[in-house]
């Protein structure tokens, strides 16, 4: 792989067994599209320091994190899309940050099992224009999404019975300024 120096796109495979084989992503300046498909990111020497500085688009899916990656992942200084699936976090409890993740345009969290929380902060994710939640079930207090003042899409699928509640309840003003929603798949 070292000689693919112009590498766009890196879709990378593997498992618990081959993180001995994952190449250091910072020598490939032009990879802008990494979907990491079962590495286990704590387990890498240089963990998310081995991402490559120009990443615009990062899918993580099977990466077991134990713990919150946003702070890492929010320098990264020109990423616009991030999606973690189906168990790339397995703790409770995502923050974004004040002025963190400032080119972020969608976010989309599915299948995060034990999610209790998604905190953001006045300030975080200016940019963010859509964002997913989708199948985790754990996540019953609804997110401060009135930060998010350029949201346009919302779709929020598979949430618990509590997070519904609070959604349409008292806590409906939270999402009054976004003007699609999308809810277990109907436009609301």
């Amino acid at each position: 792989m070292s000689k693919l120096e112009h590498l766009y796109s890196l879709h990378f495979e593997g498992g618990l067994e081959y993180d001995y084989l994952i190449p250091d992503f910072r020598n490939y300046k032009k990879l802008h599209s990494l979907y990491l498909n079962f590495i286990w990111i704590d387990n890498m020497h240089g963990g998310f320091n081995q991402l490559p500085p120009n990443l615009v688009k990062l899918t993580l899916q099977g990466s077991h994190l134990k713990q919150d990656p946003m702070p890492e992942l929010e320098k990264l200084p020109n990423l616009r899309v991030l999606r973690l699936l189906h168990l790339s976090y397995t703790g409770e409890r995502l923050v974004c940050s004040k002025e963190g993740f400032k080119c972020l345009q969608q976010l989309k969290l599915v299948n995060l099992w034990n999610l209790a929380e998604l905190k953001i902060e006045e300030g975080a994710m200016s940019n963010l224009n859509q964002l997913e939640i989708s199948k985790c079930y754990k996540l019953n207090v609804v997110p401060d999404f009135q930060y998010l003042t350029n949201l346009r899409e919302l779709n929020l699928q598979y949430v618990s019975p509590d997070f519904w509640f609070s959604l349409k309840g008292s806590d409906q003003h939270k999402i009054q300024h976004v003007p699609s929603k999308i809810f277990n798949g109907k436009i609301r």
